[in-house]
């Protein structure tokens, strides 16, 4: 079996709201969370490693791009979810995810002046 699409979305806050960009029937309901971190690796949680994308339904149809490749194109949109990580890269997994890791950061630990 080869792999088609795989990505992480469904990321949610503490309380369970979206984090990061989340448009229901053409409508955002929360903005794309654009959050970098000057940390170690380890200490990044997964959602702000970067290269993180979008995954969203448009016009088109369904994609993934880049966070920053997706606000710069600005495509219209029917549904997105919040997604973390860009998990493959042309054909490899992503540089800052930890084979074996028990990371246990969560996105409530990052501080006021790292957001974006």
């Amino acid at each position: 079996m080869e792999l088609v699409l795989a990505f992480n979305a469904g990321m949610c806050q503490s309380d369970f709201s979206p984090l990061g960009l989340y448009v229901e029937d053409g409508e955002a309901l929360r903005p794309a969370d654009t959050t970098s971190m000057n940390r170690q690796p380890r200490q990044i949680p997964n959602f702000y490693k970067k290269p993180n994308g979008i995954f969203f339904l448009g016009e088109t149809g369904a994609g993934v791009l880049p966070t920053d490749k997706f606000l710069d194109a600005q495509p219209l949109l029917q549904f997105s979810t919040p997604s973390g990580p860009v998990l493959v890269i042309r054909g490899e997994l992503h540089p800052a995810l930890i084979r074996g890791s028990t990371d246990q950061n969560h996105v409530r630990d990052r501080s006021a002046s790292e957001k974006g």
